[in-house]
C-alpha cells in the first residue's frame, strides 16, 4: 500500500469546480472513509486518487511521487463502486 496525498486538488465539471483545492493525506496502511451526502463529491476524490477525473489545478500523490499526470493503469490502484453507474 502507498501514501496517497491530495495537495489541493481542484477537478472541474463543465467549468464548474465540484472538488475545490482539497488537501487531503492518508498515511500508508490507514484505514479511511469517505462519507457525506449524494452529490457531495465522494466518488470525484476517489476518481481523482484513480487518474479517472483529472484535476485542473493541484496534484495527486503516491509515496511523494506525483503521479498527476500518469494513466489509470500505471497507477497500480483500484476502486470499486457500490453501484455499477459507471
Amino acid at each position: 500500500m502507498a501514501s496517497i496525498l491530495l495537495d489541493r486538488v481542484t477537478v472541474e465539471r463543465s467549468g464548474v469546480a465540484v472538488i475545490h483545492a482539497i488537501t487531503l493525506a492518508i498515511e500508508n496502511g490507514e484505514f479511511f472513509v469517505i462519507i457525506g451526502p449524494s452529490g457531495s463529491g465522494k466518488t470525484t476524490v476517489l476518481r481523482a486518487v484513480a487518474g479517472i477525473d483529472l484535476p485542473v489545478s493541484g496534484d495527486v500523490l503516491f509515496d511523494g511521487d506525483v503521479v498527476t499526470g500518469v494513466e489509470p493503469a500505471g497507477r497500480d490502484i483500484a476502486m470499486v463502486f457500490e453501484k455499477n453507474t459507471l
